[in-house]
């Protein structure tokens, strides 16, 4: 008999041990094993450890079955969970769950779905067995029946249940996760009897009678060139035949359609074209990286449009011809696509892309690739827990960028910071290009922690663009109302038309309008839930809460003093759209922002539109500043840059400077120079005149200088505690006393309790401090354990264990 330590797909802060029997075969760590946690719960747990001994005071269970053969996790794996579980205050369990393809995780479980109305409910019509169930459904919107046991801490859930069922709050189901399907591809190719030349001129005399069938078979003979066969999409993309001519052909005996399994992250046709010559600035930014200490991180600060996506392909192909692999990070899946697509041209089939918007089977066969050595990894975040076997390069694509941390399950880890410890354990080189460092690493720039490469120019003929303020004070259209657009701006939208140019619109806010007002009396429309107002959606006729959901028709008159004129004040990217329809009547306007593009292909279906000229203007959110390029963009108009500057977080200031410059280096990326137009009301803000320098450097150290000042990052560790309960007053007592607690040992680095940027979320009351630690203090590792010590105890209070915290470790507010 052999002991395992497994870690569970659970939120459990250990390991748990079961026996193996030796006649079950040979086991590994990283394997999974099913084991029976409970009484009738079963899942698949990885092994953490094997030991041949237990401890004879403890009764252990005998696993099911072993399901791996071969372990589908590493040590080197292990390893970074172990790190991310100490640095981020989380559990094993919690990476387990973020790391793996949910196909990985197998269950057999009666499982608790949450319904749509569960955020409707208040906490003052459930019993306390009720909402302790309805929290966790809240949280993970679906739990297994053996959960609810362990929740409730009884056998008899039933009668609870079934009262939830019947209030709506839930519905039951049996769920089987364990099924894995192969994808197939339909391949056209002709027929063995009409294969040869000598043999079409027959296929023809039998299409005699039916032109749209003959022409389909010529189609066919063209696009497939020297190809044996050719993907049937791909013939129709290519030719635009009907499916019906196709199976005509195919019903006659000249076609043959035959459906192949493929890996689906694998293209199964690809041309490919070799890169553009590197320029003088590229070549000498290479020799600078390549004379790097490889396990020193590198900052690549190159301006919009100097060329890194070229020089990052130079470091690829040399890890490819070295049989190593690449990890490519980006901070957005919608970009993936089109990076993608670009680095496809020139890598061919050895590129794939791993994200959470692929569906389970997509993850499987991409997480198999990995761990057989494929070359080049395009991924999200969650890309750093790949099975990676020889990793020689990590690009963190944008690495300024706050969407590469993850905010709310655990494990709250930044992804930037999660690659570099990654290239660590491998002994691999990780590379961090930006138009727009972040303060954190040229922090650590300064400490020599990391290396600076720049790239000062723009590649080619390309110029930078010309940067206009324009007090929205002074220059409203005289002959339209209009609170969105500046004559200056209008102005240049139709002189760039004109010109056969396009326009790119930047409002970092969607839907028509954040407020819907009475003008009679103070009436809005506000969240039930949610201490927020609600977003108007017009075309949906919906005012909505873009946190919990919550959503009303628009009401014809105030529900309050029964008033007829309800104003939509202030403008999201629907407004624009519609007053720029008015204004320039003909002329084709695109959305970009999470509501038209919820999907890979409606994105991509946008930004082709765009990239072939179909559509003039397009106007988006903060999706159209990343990593985009356009050949023919001569004008980019920022509508509201104040929005922005007076959030209250500290790091306002430098993600505004970052969003400006980013949505500006879509402007004039070839040899005509493009014009950025920024509508503000406060012009004599010091970001703007830094922005007109274009000199990023001389605004780094005057932000460097506040952030010493103010003991803010990179100078201090940033820890954000916060609690969350239903009732106001519980949550603010509990979350002090835990503050009372910390200062005993850490005095005047832990902050003042202070209510959440939204004091009210989904009905739970948000109280929040942080926890600034020195960066000269060696022992953070113990500062972590100690406040987890702290919640452990507060969890075993009964006065204070339902007042739920989460811990955020470099929060990004």
């Amino acid at each position: 008999m052999r002991y395992i330590h497994v870690i569970l797909p659970l939120a459990v802060d250990k390991l748990y041990s079961y026996a193996v029997p030796d006649e079950m075969g040979p086991l590994s760590v990283g394997c999974r094993v099913e084991v029976q946690f409970g009484k009738r719960r079963h899942y698949a747990a990885i092994v953490a450890g094997i030991k041949e001994e237990s401890n004879p005071l403890i009764r252990t269970k005998t696993i099911v079955q072993i399901i791996d053969s071969e372990p589908i996790v590493d040590a080197l794996q292990l390893k970074l969970w172990e790190w991310m579980a100490d640095y981020y205050v989380c559990s094993m369990g919690e990476l387990m769950i973020a790391a793996l393809p949910s196909i990985f995780k197998l269950s057999s479980e009666s499982v608790l779905m949450a319904t749509d109305h569960i955020d409707e409910v208040q906490e003052t019509d459930l019993s306390d067995e009720e909402y302790l169930i309805t929290e966790a459904l809240q949280i993970r919107q679906q739990i297994g029946l053996e959960d609810a046991r362990l929740i409730l801490q009884k056998e008899k859930v039933w009668p609870v249940l079934e009262s939830l069922i019947a209030k709506n709050i839930l519905v039951l189901r049996e769920e089987m996760k364990n099924q894995y399907r192969p994808k197939h591809v339909e391949w056209l190719r002709l027929a063995a009897d009409y294969d040869s030349t000598e043999d079409w001129d027959r296929a023809f005399d039998l299409l005699s009678r039916s032109p749209a069938q003959t022409d389909t078979l010529l189609q066919f003979i063209q696009h497939r060139g020297d190809e044996p066969q050719l993907p049937l999409r791909r013939f129709v993309a290519l030719s635009g035949a009907k499916r019906t001519h196709i199976n005509s052909l195919v019903e006659r005996g000249i076609l043959i359609l035959e459906k192949v399994a493929v890996n689906r992250m694998l293209d199964t046709d690809l041309a490919t074209r070799d890169a553009v010559p590197m320029d003088a600035q590229q070549i000498r930014a290479l020799a600078e990286i390549q004379e790097a200490p490889v396990i020193k991180p590198i900052v690549l600060h190159g301006v919009t449009g100097s060329g890194k996506t070229r020089l990052y392909l130079e470091l690829i192909r040399e890890q490819i011809a070295a049989g190593r692999q690449v990890l490519y990070l980006l901070p957005e899946i919608a970009l993936t696509t089109q990076i993608e697509l670009r680095l496809r041209e020139v890598l061919g089939r050895d590129i794939i892309s791993y994200h959470s918007r692929l569906g389970p089977q997509e993850r499987v066969d991409a997480w198999r690739l990995v761990q057989q050595g494929f070359p080049v990894i395009l991924a999200a975040r969650s890309g750093v827990f790949l099975p990676f076997q020889n990793l020689g390069l990590v690009i963190v694509d944008e690495s300024h960028d706050s969407s590469y941390k993850q905010q709310n399950p655990a494990p709250r880890y930044h992804g930037r910071d999660v690659a570099v410890v990654l290239s660590r354990l491998h002994d691999c080189r990780c590379l961090m290009g930006t138009a727009t460092p972040s303060m954190e690493s040229l922090g650590n720039v300064s400490t020599d922690k990391y290396q600076l490469v720049e790239m000062p120019e723009r590649h080619g003929d390309s110029i930078l663009p010309e940067i206009r303020l324009i007090d929205l004070k002074g220059d409203r259209p005289l002959d339209l109302k209009t609170e969105i657009f500046s004559q200056t701006l209008l102005d240049q939208i139709q002189e760039a038309l004109s010109r056969k140019r396009q326009v790119i619109l930047f409002q970092n806010r969607r839907g028509y309008a954040p407020l819907l007002l009475c003008s009679r009396c103070d009436w809005k429309a506000e969240c039930v839930n949610c201490d927020v107002s609600l977003t108007v959606h017009k075309y949906k006729n919906l005012a909505q809460c873009h946190y919990c959901n919550y959503k009303i028709i628009i009401p014809e008159s105030c529900p309050k003093c029964q008033g007829q004129i309800l104003r939509m004040t202030g403008f999201g990217t629907q407004k624009i759209v519609e007053e720029l329809e008015q204004i320039f009547p003909g002329v084709s306007v695109d959305r970009l922002d999470y509501d038209t593009a919820r999907t890979r292909s409606h994105f991509q279906k946008i930004i082709d539109r765009f990239t072939y000229g179909e559509s003039q203007i397009l106007v988006g959110t903060q999706m159209i500043t990343k990593g985009l390029d356009f050949d023919h963009v001569a004008v980019v108009g920022i509508l509201q840059a104040d929005q922005g500057l007076f959030y209250p977080d500290f790091r306002a200031t430098e993600r505004a400077y970052q969003l400006f410059l980013q949505v500006a280096g879509r402007a004039g990326r070839r040899a005509e120079q493009g014009l950025v137009i920024i509508q503000t009301l406060r012009p004599s803000h010091p970001v703007f005149s830094w922005l007109s320098e274009g000199n990023y450097q001389n605004f780094a150290d005057a932000e460097l200088q506040e952030r010493q000042q103010y003991n803010y990052p990179p100078y201090v560790r940033l820890i954000r505690i916060t609690g969350k309960h239903g009732k106001a007053l519980q949550s603010y007592q509990t979350t002090q006393l835990l503050i009372d607690r910390l200062r005993q040992h850490y005095g005047h680095w832990v902050s003042e309790i202070a209510p959440g940027r939204i004091p009210r979320i989904k009905n739970r009351y948000i109280y929040q401090f942080l926890l600034k630690i020195p960066r000269g203090f060696g022992n953070t590792a113990e500062i972590r354990r100690q406040l987890q010590f702290h919640l452990d105890w507060m969890a075993e209070q009964k006065d204070h264990r339902r007042v739920r915290f989460s811990v955020d470790v470099d929060p990004v507010f």
